[in-house]
C-alpha cells in the first residue's frame, strides 16, 4: 500500500497561568520516513511563556491566527525585529542555529499563534540563514460553493500561490472546513492535519481517521498520486512537504560524516538575544 499514516496524536497542554497556554503535538516517525514536522505548538498568551530558544537545523515557522487578538512581535540574533499582525508568517531558517523569541506585540492581550519545527533534513539545502514573511493582506484564499475556504500561507492550493520565496516545496494550509475539500499528495511527499476547533474526517487510501481539537495525524505517501480529503465542521492546518530521513536516521548518517553544527548543551540562546524591550 502507498499511503501509511500515523496514529492520532493528542497535543499536551502546559498551563502557564490561568489564561495562557502552549499545547505542543510531537508528530511521530513513520519508520525510516519522518513527517514535514517534528513539532507543532500552539500558543495562546498574553505574557511571554518561554525565553528565547536555539535549536540548530531546525527552521521555525511562525504563524499568527486570524482570531489572534494581538499581534506577535518576532525577534532573532540576525538584528530583526518586527510586528506581525493577525494572518500572517515569519519564517526563520537557520541551519547553524539563529537564537529566536516570539511574544506578543501587546502584553495583555491574547496572541494565538503557531509554531512549527521543520525537520533538518528538509532544510539541509539552500541558505544557511533566511528569514521570510508574508503579511496578512498578501496570503490568498480559495473558496468552495459549499463555504469551505483555505488560505495560502506558503505553496500552492486550487490555483493559488502563496509569495513567500521558498528554496524547497512547502505548503501550509489555514483550512475553515463547512463541508468537504480534497488534497492531493504528491508521491515521496508527507503530509500532517491539525485541528484547532471542531472536527474533520481524513479520507486517504483505505485509511479513515477522526480529528477532534489539538489532535494530529501524518501521512506518507511512497509512490504514485494520493488523495486526502477532508470533510466536517471546523477550522484545521494543513502541511506538506517532501518527506525528510527519520531523526534516528539522520543523527546516524552525522555520526557517520562527523557533522559539524552548533551543540545547544553549549550555546545558549540568551547569549545571542539582548534582553527584550517594550516598544
Amino acid at each position: 500500500m502507498s499511503i501509511r499514516i500515523t496514529p492520532v496524536v493528542a497535543g499536551r497542554t502546559q498551563a502557564g497561568t490561568r489564561t495562557d497556554f502552549v499545547k505542543t503535538v510531537q508528530v511521530p516517525p513513520l519508520g525510516d520516513v519522518a513527517a514535514p514536522i517534528a513539532s507543532l505548538a500552539h500558543y495562546v498568551v498574553t505574557a511571554p511563556m518561554v525565553g528565547p530558544r536555539l535549536e540548530p537545523g531546525l527552521s521555525s515557522v511562525t504563524y499568527v491566527l486570524r482570531n489572534s487578538q494581538a499581534g506577535m512581535r518576532s525577534r532573532d540574533s540576525l538584528g530583526n525585529d518586527l510586528v506581525m499582525r493577525p494572518g500572517g508568517l515569519v519564517w526563520t531558517q537557520g541551519r547553524c542555529g539563529i537564537a529566536h523569541e516570539h511574544l506578543p506585540a501587546e502584553f495583555g492581550r491574547e496572541l494565538s499563534c503557531l509554531q512549527l519545527h521543520v525537520h533538518p533534513g528538509f532544510t539541509r539545502t539552500g541558505p544557511v540563514h533566511l528569514v521570510h514573511r508574508v503579511e496578512p493582506e498578501q496570503v490568498p484564499e480559495w473558496r468552495s460553493g459549499s463555504g469551505d475556504c483555505v488560505r495560502v500561507v506558503a505553496g500552492t492550493y486550487g490555483g493559488q500561490a502563496s509569495p513567500m520565496a521558498q528554496t524547497h516545496a512547502f505548503t501550509l494550509l489555514d483550512v475553515n472546513l463547512r463541508s468537504g475539500v480534497y488534497f492531493d499528495v504528491a508521491a515521496g511527499h508527507g503530509t500532517v492535519v491539525y485541528v484547532f476547533a471542531g472536527f474533520a474526517l481524513a479520507l486517504t487510501g483505505s485509511h479513515l481517521v477522526r480529528l477532534e481539537p489539538g489532535q494530529a495525524f501524518a501521512l506518507h505517501n511512497s509512490r504514485g498520486n494520493g488523495l486526502l480529503q477532508l470533510v466536517g465542521s471546523g477550522h484545521l492546518l494543513v502541511i506538506d512537504a517532501p518527506a525528510a530521513s527519520s531523526p534516528l536516521r539522520q543523527g546516524s548518517e552525522r555520526a557517520r560524516s562527523g557533522g559539524a553544527g552548533v551543540n545547544p548543551r553549549t550555546v545558549r540562546a540568551e547569549s545571542l538575544l539582548e534582553p527584550a524591550t517594550a516598544f
